[in-house]
């Protein structure tokens, strides 16, 4: 009663009541009681749970550890040691109160390493003797025939076999069996690290052995018996691309990063697990992610870095129940959750970005073995890479372009070029690599090189500039076999796929010359000069020779020496096809049957005589030997046609400039070709000869019609004390600065001995490193770095030889100057004339 009164319940007195009555009233009762029990329970909980909410709510500002233990459900993990038995004296004790017991265990642990394994029991006399060697036994007696074959013998064996052998049925040739493993070597190795393990009283736990394999091998019930010191040890063999943790870290064979990759999921996932059922406030959650799981993440991809899908999916694990948890909608935008604006909880990539980077950052920069380490692998990368400079200057790869794989340094590079990220090294680090022009680089992109592994051939070739496989001409590319000769390399068999994608590169048509495209075109390259000159002619040796008179290279056989002169026979190149350029047919020459070079006319009445084409070279030293070998009446040269005339070309006119001081003035005017434009100029010349004073204006033009036609022409008005006017169209590698310097050298070619003159120009450049120059001496000059250093040589030479005076002053472009409007129209007019040839 005293229940239904509490519940507010009217029923009538009990007594009154019959059983079945009673019995409903008990059941309601129940019921009721059960509601009003949960509520209460559940208030109770809601309670509770405010209660440690705003607890932690207080403890995230003054005790996060016990926040973290609360909202993660950790447990302290902890070893009670209440009581320590210890030998002491022999005897035996149990230590019970906290001092002994700290005691004891700090004495255990400080020398338990040095204890020794063994007590140094000695066998008894009554055993030395029962294993003791039997004298009446004669070992010989069965040695021979019982004794098994050492693996030793085995490897020694095999180690002997010869090479160059056709593989037997196993189809395992002998060179492979010589380079393979043992399983006897392995045990070996390990036998060394048991000694030393022993000898320095370091206890190793042979549980947790493992061995990573890359080759099947042959188990029982997946393992395999290992000999390590005395006893054998079974072994589970782990495959290349299983993980095996040692130490710490997840290695595998295949280096995939996957594994770690789920790790770092696991992660998140199992965090996400706890924190599903929790109340937890948007600062506890960014709290969590930032200080607990993010450095776990980072922990566990020290040496990994992930690409943009990778971290895309760790980081929506970590904002999907961020928004979950925190009320936001699913489409709010990522930048509110990671913004220092918003919420602030770390992204992902933005961490490894910061933790590889300062990595780096701390290799370079150490001075130590780490340090020497990081600098190699940044040269092997750059050779990788066909780079003429250092990777951390000169960058430009996208992390999704990447190529290189398993190289960290590369992919931290990669993503610091997404973030527009740089390294700013001093000038001993960028290791630049000199001596070429036309990067391979700026013509072939990053995913071209590393098609076909056309990096790896060439780098093993050593080829970082298009200009090292041009000819000396600087306008053709060399054919493959000419590589043999200018890089060493050995050219026997197919053309490769790496030579073949730089001529699709390069020439103009693929299959019928050997001419560059425009873009490509280079000046004439006298450091490609093939270091055989001929100091001593000799009889039958072949030569390429420059006829001075003819301004041509040409091929001979010399005949006879003597001090008036060689004798040299003319050959020619055999062409076979006459529709395909000679570049790229054989270099098969054969004699010429006569032509306008022959000078010596024989007696002989055989007509085979008769016809050879003889002349007298006097000065073999502006000529290049070359080889050939015989082919029936006709010889094969080891080098193009085109490289050995180039190379001749090259010779004659290196020599020229070189002893330009010891010859007449008119022969430096053989720099131009063809006749009628040199004669021009010695018209200009002759009618110069006896004036002191000389006032000139000179300009470029230069005009680009397409990516592949660009032409260039140079120009020169001489106003006083006469008025002579010059301009020529030049093709070989135009540019407007080329163009001025040419128009400048064309005017002082014409000036005679001892003039003062003056010129006029609207170029301040060519003027500022002119005035810079004149300080040098022609030493100097020569070793000089600048852009067409050969010109300005040349000038200085021109200008030491003849005694000029020489001063250039700026006029204003385009300005109501008569003089520089009508050499500006002249340098324009020759871009429609004929291309002349001009060589420094």
């Amino acid at each position: 009663m005293e229940l239904l009164q509490r519940l507010q319940i009217q029923k009538k007195p009990l007594l009154e009541m019959n059983i079945k009555e009673f019995k409903d009233l008990i059941i309601d009762l129940f019921k009721i009681t059960q509601i009003k029990y949960a509520e209460e329970d559940d208030l109770y909980k809601e309670e509770q749970i405010k209660y440690y909410v705003d607890k932690r709510c207080r403890e995230l500002q003054d005790n996060k550890k016990h926040m973290l233990d609360s909202i993660l459900n950790r447990k302290r993990k902890k070893i009670v040691l209440d009581k320590v038995l210890i030998e002491k004296d022999g005897q035996k004790q149990l230590c019970s109160t906290e001092k002994e017991i700290t005691e004891a265990m700090i004495e255990h642990y400080q020398n338990a390493a040095g204890k020794k394994m063994n007590d140094g029991i000695v066998m008894s006399d009554r055993w030395q003797r029962q294993y003791a060697p039997k004298n009446d036994i004669n070992t010989d007696w069965y040695n021979a025939t019982v004794k098994e074959i050492t693996e030793e013998e085995w490897m020694d064996t095999i180690q002997e076999l010869a090479k160059d052998k056709a593989a037997g049925p196993s189809k395992v040739s002998n060179e492979e069996l010589k380079h393979l493993g043992s399983k006897h070597t392995l045990e070996k190795i390990l036998d060394i690290a048991d000694e030393f393990n022993k000898m320095n009283n370091i206890q190793t736990n042979y549980e947790k052995f493992a061995m990573t394999t890359n080759e099947e091998i042959q188990t029982v019930d997946g393992e395999i018996d290992i000999n390590f010191g005395s006893e054998i040890r079974k072994i589970k063999p782990i495959k290349a691309g299983e993980s095996v943790r040692i130490l710490g870290v997840w290695v595998n064979l295949d280096l995939n990063t996957k594994f770690v990759f789920n790790q770092c999921k696991d992660i998140i996932r199992n965090y996400n697990r706890i924190i599903r059922k929790k109340r937890v406030t948007d600062l506890q959650m960014k709290y969590i992610y930032n200080h607990v799981i993010i450095p776990r993440i980072e922990y566990k991809s020290q040496l990994t870095i992930w690409n943009h899908n990778q971290i895309e999916q760790l980081n929506k694990l970590c904002r999907s129940m961020f928004k979950q948890k925190t009320s936001l909608v699913a489409t709010i935008p990522n930048s509110v959750i990671h913004s220092s604006l918003g919420y602030g909880v770390k992204d992902i990539g933005t961490i490894q970005l910061q933790r590889q980077v300062t990595r780096l950052y701390n290799q370079f920069n150490i001075q130590g073995v780490l340090g020497i380490i990081t600098r190699i692998r940044n040269k092997q990368l750059q050779s990788e890479m066909i780079l003429t400079k250092s990777p951390t200057t000169e960058w430009n790869i996208k992390s999704c372009d990447l190529k290189v794989k398993y190289n960290i340094l590369a992919a931290t590079l990669a993503i610091m070029y997404d973030h527009n990220l740089t390294f700013r090294s001093s000038g001993q680090d960028e290791n630049i690599i000199r001596g070429g022009s036309l990067r391979i680089t700026d013509f072939f992109t990053h995913n071209e090189l590393f098609k076909n592994r056309m990096n790896q051939q060439l780098m093993k070739h050593g080829i970082y500039f298009i200009s090292q496989l041009i000819s000396s001409g600087g306008d053709r590319l060399l054919n493959y076999r000419d590589l043999r000769i200018t890089l060493g390399i050995n050219t026997k068999g197919r053309k490769p796929s790496w030579f073949k994608s730089i001529e699709q590169k390069c020439l103009l048509e693929k299959d019928s010359s050997r001419r560059l495209k425009s873009e490509f075109h280079m000046e004439r390259n006298y450091k490609c000069i093939s270091k055989d000159l001929i100091p001593e002619v000799k009889k039958r040796n072949w030569l390429a020779f420059y006829h001075e008179k003819n301004a041509v290279a040409y091929l001979g056989r010399v005949i006879e020496t003597g001090i008036e002169g060689t004798i040299v026979e003319h050959w020619i190149h055999d062409i076979g096809v006459d529709n395909i350029s000679p570049s790229v047919q054989l270099p098969i020459i054969k004699k010429c049957s006569g032509c306008d070079l022959k000078e010596i006319h024989t007696k002989s009445k055989r007509k085979s005589v008769k016809q050879r084409c003889l002349l007298t070279i006097k000065d073999t030293d502006r000529s290049v030997k070359i080889n050939a070998k015989s082919i029936d009446d006709r010889y094969i040269l080891d080098m193009s046609v085109f490289e050995c005339l180039a190379q001749a070309e090259n010779n004659s006119i290196t020599k020229l400039v070189d002893s330009v001081t010891d010859r007449a003035p008119s022969n430096l005017l053989t720099f131009i070709h063809p006749p009628r434009v040199r004669n021009k100029l010695l018209k200009i010349k002759d009618s110069l000869e006896f004036v002191k004073d000389i006032e000139a204006y000179t300009d470029g033009s230069f005009k680009k019609y397409s990516l592949t036609s660009v032409e260039m022409g140079s120009a020169f008005l001489i106003s006083n004390p006469k008025k002579f006017e010059f301009n020529i169209n030049i093709t070989d590698n135009p540019s407007a600065f080329k163009a001025e310097l040419i128009a400048i050298i064309l005017v002082l070619l014409v000036c005679p001995k001892d003039v003062n003159i003056t010129i006029y120009i609207d170029a301040q450049a060519i003027i500022n490193i002119f005035n810079q120059l004149k300080k040098e001496s022609l030493q100097q000059i020569s070793r000089g770095k600048r852009q067409y250093n050969a010109w300005w040589i040349l000038s200085f030479k021109i200008i030491k030889f003849f005694n000029l005076t020489v001063s250039l002053v700026k006029v204003k472009a385009h300005d109501n100057n008569e003089y520089n409007n009508v050499v500006d129209k002249l340098a324009k007019d020759a871009l429609n004339k004929d291309p002349v040839f001009i060589d420094p």
